[in-house]
């Protein structure tokens, strides 16, 4: 468990929030991205999170209030302190001179820009669909990550903003005219299971949610059945083609 110093807490729209905090000591690794880290928020729980980006020593972390400990995590004031166990999972190995087209769904934007600033390290670019419900939940990631120009395209149920529909059916329609060298979904289970079965012939990766408490593969909270894995130490990235029968059975 390393410490670090919470340098700034801020609400970025609705009930989402960004808190950054610089490391006391460095990393040994250069973290991959879709790896996270369990967060230990003094007197309160450890909850995982993935990493929203990387700078120097600061890291930054895009969560949704949605019970105690992310309630916690977002009362926190600068310059208190948090635990962090990590980068753990497995990640995602980015090749060089690629093009990835990349779909959010909700909060499963978190840890987008993280894959963009690697991405551009190894030139590489990210196309970026993030679809929500309401317009009300769309926040500007290029002024909050300081990334310019991200090329994004968004999707509303709600058809305030965007593209009225899914990012599901906006996915289509880009992948209908457009080819890349990996496709990657992330977001909630329900929204992953569609995007497996309607793009089978791809066999995109996802980044799947679940339940992590150790985050280190002793505890066995975050398995995935039938199959042999666990999100923590296999994950949270895998292709659709391994992960098929865990989100037929889930969802």
């Amino acid at each position: 468990m390393r410490p670090a110093r919470v340098n700034s807490i801020k609400k970025v729209c609705e009930d989402t929030y960004i808190i950054q905090a610089e490391l006391i000591d460095p990393l040994p690794i250069v973290p991959k991205p879709f790896q996270f880290f369990m967060i230990w928020i003094p007197r309160v729980e450890e909850l995982p999170m993935s990493i929203a980006d990387l700078r120097d020593d600061t890291v930054s972390f895009l969560f949704r209030v949605r019970g105690k400990g992310t309630r916690a995590l977002a009362s926190l004031k600068n310059n208190s302190f948090i635990g962090l166990k990590g980068p753990l999972g497995k990640g995602l190995n980015i090749k060089p001179n690629t093009k990835i087209l990349a779909i959010a769904g909700g909060i499963g934007i978190a840890p987008i820009p993280y894959l963009v600033r690697v991405s551009r390290s190894l030139h590489s670019k990210v196309h970026i669909l993030w679809g929500v419900k309401r317009g009300s939940e769309i926040f500007s990631l290029e002024n909050t990550f300081d990334l310019g120009n991200l090329g994004i395209s968004i999707a509303t149920e709600d058809c305030s903003i965007g593209f009225c529909g899914t990012v599901i059916d906006l996915a289509q329609k880009v992948l209908e005219i457009e080819n890349f060298d990996d496709v990657i979904f992330v977001g909630p289970n329900p929204m992953l299971k569609e995007a497996c079965l309607r793009f089978q012939r791809l066999n995109p990766w996802v980044s799947l949610e679940t339940i992590v408490k150790c985050g280190i593969g002793f505890c066995g909270s975050c398995s995935l059945p039938p199959t042999p894995y666990l999100l923590c130490v296999d994950g949270p990235v895998f292709r659709c083609s391994q992960v098929i029968d865990y989100l037929l059975n889930y969802t």
